[in-house]
């Protein structure tokens, strides 16, 4: 993974620009991480990060933010220690 992610950021234009996609491909990692371990399941991906992976909208965001919609479900340190 961590050649991966160099490569890309390597391959970009410009600094600035490398350092947004590492961002973006770390980003994309944990939201992957966090689907694999079904953490989704009572947790929504919200904001403007959500919007640009969800929606493309055209803007870059640096925090993943989260809602919870199922309390009951909600089982947060234990997804976090898988």
């Amino acid at each position: 993974m961590k050649e991966q992610a160099l490569s890309l950021a390597r391959g970009a234009g410009d600094p600035g620009q490398g350092l947004n996609l590492l961002r973006e491909y770390l980003q994309a990692h944990i939201l992957r991480s966090l689907h694999e371990c079904e953490a989704f399941r009572s947790v929504a991906f919200v904001g403007g990060t959500a919007l640009r992976f969800l929606h493309g909208l055209q803007r870059f965001s640096e925090d993943l933010d989260f809602s919870v919609v199922c309390a009951e479900e909600y089982e947060g340190r234990e997804w976090m220690a898988r």
